[in-house]
């Protein structure tokens, strides 16, 4: 299939739209500018019919429920066989090392791991690395989990994995 007959899905896009994407979010963006698709939704119960999409990208939006399971299985639901999920949230482990060592402040310790709070929905209940989101990926329905990894210190200090839906 090529690229522009893909369906892909950007989950909790927030003010982040993306061209080509089907952008999804609880809260409005303050402009969607002309051409860009985007739909109200909560990331819980996607408005989506079965194996719908052939992509699906989540980026910073797993850390924010309590607990990831349910969440994970509705977007296996809407996603193909073998259909990709890109999740990227907060890594634990960096977060907890840059802290120490320094590289980031106290406060920025704080915000990566129980979120900005400059909303009401923007808190943390949920923390990840490496083995732990590849055992709930796995546990979920997804398979060949790879991590993306990342030499810069980005101001998100992003964990990416890649995987499927069986």
């Amino acid at each position: 299939m090529s690229d522009e007959k893909k369906i892909r899905l950007y989950i909790g896009c927030g003010d982040d739209l993306r061209a080509g994407r089907i952008n999804v979010d609880i809260r409005r963006p303050t402009t969607i500018p002309s051409g860009i698709e985007f739909i109200q939704s909560d990331v819980r119960t996607l408005p989506f019919p079965n194996e719908y999409a052939d992509e699906l990208a989540a980026t910073h939006v797993i850390e924010h429920f309590i607990d990831p399971n349910p969440i994970l299985r509705e977007w296996g639901r809407v996603l193909k066989k073998d259909g990709k999920l890109f999740i990227t949230c907060p890594d634990m482990d960096r977060v907890i090392q840059y802290y120490v060592s320094g590289r980031i402040s106290f406060e920025y310790f704080c915000m990566y791991t129980y979120g900005a709070r400059n909303y009401p929905t923007n808190i943390h209940y949920n923390g990840f690395n490496e083995a732990h989101l590849k055992k709930v990926l796995e546990r979920n329905g997804f398979h060949d989990v790879v991590f993306r990894k990342s030499n810069s210190v980005t101001k998100t200090m992003p964990l990416r994995a890649v995987c499927k839906k069986r």
